[in-house]
């Protein structure tokens, strides 16, 4: 009797692969078959004139950190959920055998996560290529030869140069034709915003008012800090940092509701209040007792 509650979700859970992987196909292709709009410089233009310096926080680090970190943390808080006993999605059937809660509930976390961390890349990626915008350091990688070209207009005027060879390393020529947006910032911004909203829909100790707000900050102040390096390290200009950013927090903040409204606590009855008051991770679920994640 109770199977016939049970929502099948098989179709839907091959729906959701399909548009994740969709989702990564922008940025894929850019990266396989496009090349950066080719812009050319004035030779006196100092915001392209730095040196090009070694990175603070590399495309490793930001890899670990921004989407490590944050699985990480989504994996760690719903297996104490489920640890504690607190079952929110029951209900579900995948191939026709039952769905543990614990899984869903990774689910809809890591799926979430995952899914609009895709979505910010792809954003980031087609604004790189589209605009094609020079980065600070890029005199410095692509050492043109200035011998095939005149920097003078007429009246000593400066002339714009768009016909030049780069006699530099040719790949880091190619990454510094993309400056616009900054992709660490707009992966650290929507990282720290989705991952902050995750922790305010699922973590309810009662033990500490700051307890959230300080984890939080904690994420803030390294995405933060991530950004400020993009131009102390001359790897953007201030406003592809700004603009990347941006971004990121956009793209998290409609992530982070869509999670949000997932978790709403909708109270029906006086046993919706019972949870002990020491007890960090109180269940929160909609309206029914073990409602389906997948509802007909």
């Amino acid at each position: 009797m109770e199977s016939s509650k049970e929502t099948d979700v098989t179709s839907r859970l091959i729906i959701d692969l399909i548009l994740a992987v969709l989702s990564t196909l922008p940025s894929i292709c850019l990266e396989l078959f496009a090349q950066p709009f080719r812009r050319g410089f004035f030779c006196n233009d100092e915001s392209i004139s730095y040196p090009h310096l070694e990175e603070t926080v590399p495309d490793w680090l930001l890899v670990a950190a921004g989407g490590g970190i944050p699985v990480a943390i989504i994996i760690i808080i719903e297996v104490i959920i489920h640890t504690n006993g607190t079952k929110c999605f029951n209900g579900n059937r995948l191939c026709g055998k039952s769905v543990s809660s614990l899984l869903v509930s990774l689910y809809c976390g890591l799926g979430y996560f995952l899914f609009g961390l895709s979505i910010t890349q792809a954003a980031t990626n087609i604004s790189k290529y589209s605009v094609g915008r020079l980065r600070p350091h890029f005199l410095a990688v692509c050492e043109p030869d200035y011998s095939q070209f005149n920097c003078s207009g007429p009246n000593n005027v400066p002339r714009y140069v768009n016909d030049y060879v780069c006699t530099g390393d040719e790949k880091a020529t190619e990454r510094a034709r993309r400056s616009h947006v900054s992709g660490h910032a707009s992966t650290a911004m929507y990282a720290a915003v989705f991952i902050t909203m995750y922790m305010y829909a699922r973590i309810t100790w009662r033990g500490s008012f700051l307890l959230v707000q300080t984890l939080s900050s904690v994420c803030m102040y390294v995405a933060v800090y991530t950004c400020y390096t993009r131009i102390s390290d001359y790897q953007h200009h201030y406003d592809d940092v700004l603009f990347g950013g941006i971004l990121g927090t956009l793209i998290a903040g409609a992530m982070g509701l869509q999670l949000l409204n997932l978790y709403r606590p909708v109270h029906t009855s006086p046993q919706s209040h019972s949870n002990p008051p020491n007890e960090m991770f109180q269940p929160i679920t909609g309206p029914q007792t073990n409602p389906a994640f997948f509802s007909s």
